[in-house]
């Protein structure tokens, strides 16, 4: 899911515009309504929500901040044609609204309109380059361009404004990790479980452990992170992965026992085929082939070391 900025303070928006029509005493309920808007999105009641915008905006046809926020209202109803109106209609009054920008962004991503979306991230950095939320936006863009050079660039921008958000250094190695520069993946999974220590965030290490042939890091890896949390799946399928290249295929099995017991993914099927086959148990080897293949006819059928 694309990044809204308004979600967070890193970002510098221009002031809402208000117009100088109004009263004082109107642009003051204006923002307690907006503020009380504010208050029941955060808690999911969008009806009230939605109706205080609505008050605000009646008494302010111009107040950016409220159309911005009444967009965001829409665009979780998934109503894209609303939200984005009253996008188009706070940029139409501030030009250099950065939020507004990047929140028309987000849009056009789920509309699949990506050069649409790249340019209104580019505008929102024009206008405030610490927007994080843009950056990690278009660096998303630019992932599946496989510009990874321009992509890492964005990702560096966005941590350096929000250095403490765990999730962005993750997705940070997540890029590392593709682009096969493990050590930095590594590194960022590891700054990542510093911060906040999810269990997912050891998962991805120990991917990137068992990518440089580090099994024993990568069994230790996901047993800490099964300790921590024993209904991920992905920990028990990676610790079956680095069981089996260690070829100690029966603690593989059991894994991926668990495994497809918590999810029924074809990838855990066709690694647990593959384990029976090298103990000489066909039967259920071709018995778990067959479902892998019927859950996902493209899966990669490993074989054993």
């Amino acid at each position: 899911k694309p990044d809204a900025a308004s979600d967070d303070k890193a970002t510098t928006p221009s002031p809402e515009k208000i117009g100088p029509e109004i009263t004082t005493s109107a642009e003051a309920r204006a923002a307690k309504l907006t503020a009380d808007g504010e208050a029941a999105y955060a808690v999911h009641d969008d009806v009230t929500a939605l109706a205080r915008y609505d008050e605000a905006l009646a008494i302010h046809p111009n107040f950016t901040l409220a159309l911005k926020n009444r967009a965001k209202v829409y665009a979780r109803a998934n109503d894209l044609i609303r939200a984005m109106a009253d996008l188009d209609r706070a940029i139409e009054i501030d030009p250099r609204y950065a939020d507004a920008f990047n929140n028309r962004g987000t849009l056009w991503v789920l509309l699949k309109d990506s050069a649409r979306a790249k340019a209104d991230f580019d505008k929102t950095i024009e206008i405030a380059p610490r927007t994080w939320q843009a950056h990690v936006n278009r660096a998303r863009l630019l992932i599946a361009e496989k510009r990874w050079d321009a992509a890492l660039a964005d990702f560096d921008a966005a941590i350096e404004v929000n250095p403490k958000f765990d999730r962005l250094l993750a997705e940070r190695g997540n890029l590392q990790y593709e682009r096969k520069h493990y050590e930095e993946a590594i590194s960022d999974y590891g700054r990542a479980f510093a911060i906040k220590p999810h269990a997912f965030h050891l998962v991805n290490r120990a991917m990137a452990d068992l990518a440089l042939g580090r099994l024993a890091e990568a069994v230790y890896e996901t047993s800490q992170a099964i300790a921590m949390d024993p209904k991920l799946p992905s920990a028990y399928y990676i610790r079956a992965k680095a069981r089996f290249r260690s070829k100690d295929f029966a603690a593989a099995i059991i894994d991926l026992d668990v495994a497809i017991d918590l999810e029924s993914d074809a990838r855990f099927f066709a690694w647990r085929s593959a384990a029976y086959r090298a103990l000489a148990r066909p039967a259920e080897a071709d018995r778990d082939l067959a479902e892998a293949r019927r859950l996902d006819p493209k899966v990669n059928v490993p074989t054993a070391p």
